[in-house]
């Protein structure tokens, strides 16, 4: 089965890719296929805008598609950037984004600066064939630290640690992250399509 991933994002191919492996699938990549849409995301919940990219992907190309939405809600903030995440300081670096929250949060003590990573994949060929949800607790930090993650990870401290999402590797960030706790689920719910249950 030919599965389109429907992102351009490296790491997240990297994640899909690693979970997924174990299925018979032939992931494609969007430009392999000349599809460079950017569906505009108007959904209220991660999940919504994930079937708003997924069904594009699908309908650009004909190939069952999985789109994932993802972002950060910082309690603080009213559960901000959410949604927002990717857009929500206008167009600007990774960098400038986690100087943004850290801003907002100003000397607010750890204890009040809790958060989570949430994600959404929806797996898509003209219906919903799967969706599942996850999430990562943890705090904001005081300054950003780490090389090893993007978006909001330098700045992002998961429970149980006391290095910020960018500082673990890559093996430890998969057994925690949203996303890569979405695509366990995900990788169920397909185990289970294929044996018809």
């Amino acid at each position: 089965m030919r599965l389109l991933l429907a992102t351009n994002n490296k790491n997240k191919i990297r994640e899909i890719v690693n979970i997924l492996s174990k299925y018979n699938f032939e992931f494609v990549l969007p430009k392999e296929v000349n599809c460079f849409i950017e569906p505009e995301e108007t959904g209220s919940t991660f999940c919504e805008n994930a079937l708003i990219k997924a069904k594009a992907f699908y309908e650009a190309t004909n190939i069952a598609a999985l789109a994932d939405d993802s972002g950060l809600e910082v309690d603080a903030l009213d559960k901000k950037p959410g949604v927002l995440s990717s857009r929500f300081f206008g167009d600007v670096t990774d960098a400038e984004k986690c100087m943004g929250i850290l801003k907002l949060l100003g000397d607010l003590e750890f204890e009040k600066r809790t958060a989570r990573f949430k994600a959404c994949f929806v797996l898509y060929n003209g219906k919903v064939l799967s969706q599942a949800e996850g999430v990562c607790e943890g705090h904001i930090g005081f300054e950003p630290k780490g090389e090893n993650g993007f978006g909001y990870d330098p700045i992002f401290i998961p429970l149980g640690f006391k290095q910020t999402m960018a500082e673990l590797s890559i093996d430890e960030k998969e057994k925690i992250s949203h996303r890569g706790n979405a695509l366990r689920i995900l990788s169920n719910n397909i185990k289970n399509l294929i044996n018809g249950r």
